[in-house]
């Protein structure tokens, strides 16, 4: 489903865990300083934060989507399962079969 190559999804992991979280409370720390002495408007600065945060939860999720398609196919490979028209075949193969 999302094919994504090993640097992209360690970007898209880091992004989400590390960096997003980092900088939205950065930014909301900064603004709050600022909305305190009446520079900027505190209701503009927790909108930007809000809209940061549905944007890293975003990534984060698209991450997740990424490791549980990684895994079914992992999971796939080592049962033998192979799939067959969009579908999957659950023959047994090698030794041991009749």
């Amino acid at each position: 489903m999302f094919p994504f190559s090993d640097k992209t999804y360690q970007w898209l992991k880091w992004t989400a865990q590390i960096f997003g979280p980092a900088f939205i409370t950065l930014f909301a720390g900064i603004w709050a300083i600022l909305a305190g002495h009446s520079i900027l408007p505190a209701e503009l600065g927790v909108a930007i934060a809000a809209i940061l945060a549905l944007a890293v939860t975003f990534i984060g999720s698209l991450a997740q989507i990424s490791t549980a398609e990684y895994n079914r196919q992992k999971f796939n490979e080592i049962q033998g399962i192979q799939p067959v028209a969009g579908k999957y075949d659950l023959s047994m193969q090698g030794e041991g079969t009749d």
